[in-house]
């Protein structure tokens, strides 16, 4: 009885904290982090002020754990992806970035990353910890993957391996114009994807 009372309590926890992430991802894409109010997630997550700081001990850890919730699944797909591989190639990267601009200009991750692009212009450690939590742990596996590739003959030039940004600059590109003019996104990235890769990568 008591072990199912506590699984009850666990239960109801993860909901609350569930619903205020909910909550401040509404919020925060809604009026941007300065604006942001805590008592405003709390009555959209229908609880109380204090409950949220039960949680998150500040707004920045919020935003952040909102940030972590959202991408997280979505670079730890991208590490999968990648895992066991030695080399880039034309072939591992095309679909693999294909899917992931896909699911970069949906409506769960889109919103997301134009905001955390905006606000880390404005707030530093908002943008440090997207670069060491988000971008980081993806252009040390590219540099890596990519230097074997240049060693191979495989790029055509093989400088790109000092510069593995470049692997994610339409997928950067693409969210930011989707926010500025969405009606002029293509609607095949793959396509776009594709073209990409071909201009880095040798047949």
């Amino acid at each position: 009885m008591n072990d199912s009372k506590k699984l009850t309590r666990a239960e109801k926890a993860k909901e609350k904290r569930v619903a205020i992430i909910q909550a401040a991802k509404n919020e925060f894409i809604s009026k941007g982090f300065e604006a942001a109010r805590i008592d405003e997630i709390a009555k959209k997550a229908n609880v109380a002020k204090g409950t949220v700081y039960l949680y998150f001990p500040n707004k920045e850890e919020l935003f952040n754990e909102m940030i972590r919730t959202v991408m997280m699944p979505l670079i730890d797909d991208i590490k999968q992806a990648l895992d066991g591989q030695t080399q880039a190639t034309k072939e591992l990267y095309e679909p693999a970035f294909s899917v992931l601009l896909k699911r970069m200009l949906s409506a769960e991750v889109g919103p997301v990353m134009r905001l955390m692009i905006s606000e880390a212009i404005r707030f530093p450690k908002l943008g440090e910890f997207f670069r060491q939590g988000v971008v980081a742990p993806i252009i040390e596996k590219q540099k890596m993957l990519l230097k074997s590739a240049g060693q191979t003959g495989k790029l055509r030039n093989p400088l790109i391996a000092e510069y593995p940004q470049l692997i994610l600059s339409p997928i950067l590109l693409t969210v930011i114009w989707q926010g500025l003019f969405k009606q002029f996104v293509p609607d095949d990235v793959s396509e776009m994807m594709k073209l990409h890769f071909e201009l880095l990568f040798k047949n």
